[in-house]
């Protein structure tokens, strides 16, 4: 972790781990991970994880709406790790093709991750300060102001999009489907249309530059934080007070909770790792999975820098012959269209127009409006995403296992994909193409869990009433909707499509019935 008042200039040292690249956190069975951790959603016992469905057993809802301790290991780095291995396209990005490194020592995956990871899990015990070679658009605080050509100009802002042939047509009749995807190159890849995301509560736009007089009062004079991004003290600072106090990743509060979940969230580490995608059942799936995450390292991945913005665009304008750029007025943000003052925090990235900007709140997947996690982004078509909807973008993703599918054949149902073995009954894994099932809260089940635990009981025979037979219910009683069960209890009339009367949990055809019923008993 990291003081937040530390006086160095440069903030950003490394846990030793991570210069370890061996290292791999020490393996727990799946259905023990977080065990007994309480739901943030509902009064459920405590996490029970589903061994392939990466959901609890008790509550159904997903592993990062539980309250998951941290350990050793920052899911951050983790996925950084992966997708930052490769040193040219590190060397590339950062100083453009004809340019190397000042110091000539940056050859090492080692140190190429080393700079990305200064994004993420911050040492509190082993803080130093750790310079950073930087583009002229970035450098501006540097002593030396040496002059530089624009470096995001270097990189590629026309990422080359891979396409394939088409997935099929979605049923618009609610019937399983198994779709049939014939390609005979396994490079291509095809944009999917994303799965809606699930409610959260905290996807709502934070404020943008400033911070409310209310929040600043609230947060301790000194405090530590799980994360901060690389940058000089006072830009770090600036940005953190610029985000709403319930976002800010202080140890112990409500803000490093939500990193974790969002961490877990925006990057399924099953993505990027070929060995943790268990639903992989082929070479040529396997093969599939691989290409897709050298493409995201190649074309889509980056971590979003923040700078100050006046000094930032004072130099961007002189390093440019763009006129546009340098006539225009304040920059607006990509987000919100509101201008970013020239004394505000900014954040930029490697990849889309080098003049595009956002307000620190304001740099968001454009899917589910969440807060990029650590600023990390997948860049498609000039939008940014966060890695489970950027990996939607281009896979389905399977409702079953949270997995991208890779298989030539996957279900449609429910208006979801599956892997054809994960479309299963929610209560006993059932496989259920070909068999009827229902759809109870978006989830399908066999006709036997769903009588067991979601039946109603008809209340004169006292059998559990199927899904498909009709029924009849008033307030908390429930009939089987037939001339044998719902019927007066005096003349036995049938009751369906009539109206009753209610006493006792007795049903009457009219008030003499019901007054003669009671006189004789």
């Amino acid at each position: 972790m990291v003081d937040a008042v530390s006086t160095n200039t440069e903030i950003g040292s490394l846990n030793p781990y991570l210069f370890k690249l061996e290292y791999k956190p020490k393996p727990v069975l799946s259905h023990e991970l977080g065990a007994g951790s309480p739901c943030l959603k509902c009064q459920c016992p405590g996490l029970d994880l589903h061994f392939w469905r990466k959901i609890c057993k008790n509550c159904h809802c997903r592993l990062d709406e539980h309250v998951i301790s941290p350990n050793d290991q920052d899911h951050g780095e983790i996925v950084i790790r992966k997708l930052f291995a490769n040193t040219q396209r590190e060397n590339f990005a950062r100083y453009g093709r004809d340019q190397q490194p000042n110091s000539g020592k940056e050859n090492s995956a080692h140190d190429v991750i080393a700079k990305k990871l200064r994004h993420v899990h911050l040492n509190k015990n082993e803080r130093h300060k750790e310079g950073e070679h930087r583009s002229e658009a970035r450098n501006l605080a540097d002593e030396k102001n040496t002059t530089a050509s624009d470096s995001r100009n270097a990189a590629s802002n026309n990422s080359k999009i891979l396409t394939s042939k088409e997935f099929g047509t979605h049923s618009s009749n609610g019937e399983n489907l198994v779709f049939n995807r014939t390609t005979n190159n396994n490079n291509n890849l095809k944009a999917m249309p994303p799965v809606d995301p699930p409610q959260n509560p905290n996807s709502s736009y934070a404020s943008s530059s400033s911070t409310t007089a209310g929040s600043a009062e609230h947060e301790p004079s000194h405090v530590e934080y799980t994360w901060m991004p690389a940058g000089e003290h006072v830009v770090v600072d600036k940005y953190m007070h610029s985000l709403p106090l319930y976002e800010r990743p202080i140890i112990g509060t409500e803000g490093a909770q939500l990193r974790r979940q969002r961490l877990a969230y925006q990057l399924p580490y099953h993505d990027c790792d070929v060995e943790a995608a268990h639903s992989l059942k082929s070479d040529v799936e396997r093969t599939s999975h691989q290409n897709f995450v050298e493409y995201v390292k190649q074309n889509a991945v980056g971590i979003g820098e923040i700078v100050d913005y006046g000094k930032y665009r004072q130099n961007l304008i002189s390093a440019t012959q763009d006129a546009e750029v340098q006539t225009s007025g304040p920059q607006p943000c990509k987000n919100c269209d509101k201008c970013i003052g020239y004394t505000d925090v900014g954040v930029i990235t490697d990849h889309g127009q080098p003049n595009e900007v956002w307000h620190p709140g304001c740099f968001r997947c454009d899917i589910c409006h969440q807060l990029l996690v650590d600023m990390l982004y997948f860049f498609k078509d000039g939008q940014y995403f966060c890695g489970r909807h950027y990996g939607e973008k281009v896979y389905p993703r399977c409702s079953g296992c949270d997995e991208l599918i890779f298989a030539k054949e996957y279900t449609y149902a429910e208006e979801k994909s599956w892997h054809v073995d994960h479309f299963c009954c929610f209560g006993c894994d059932l496989q259920l193409g070909g068999n009827r099932y229902v759809s109870k809260e978006d989830k399908p089940y066999c006709l036997e869990c769903y009588m067991a635990k979601f039946a109603r009981t008809c209340l004169f025979c006292k059998a559990k009433i199927a899904p498909f037979d009709s029924r009849v219910s008033h307030k908390d009683f429930h009939w089987h909707a037939n001339p044998a069960c719902f019927k007066c209890a005096h003349c036995s009339k049938s009751l369906t499509n009539q109206k009753f009367l209610l006493k006792d949990e007795n049903v009457f055809c009219c008030a003499e019935c019901k007054t003669s019923f009671y006189n004789r008993t």
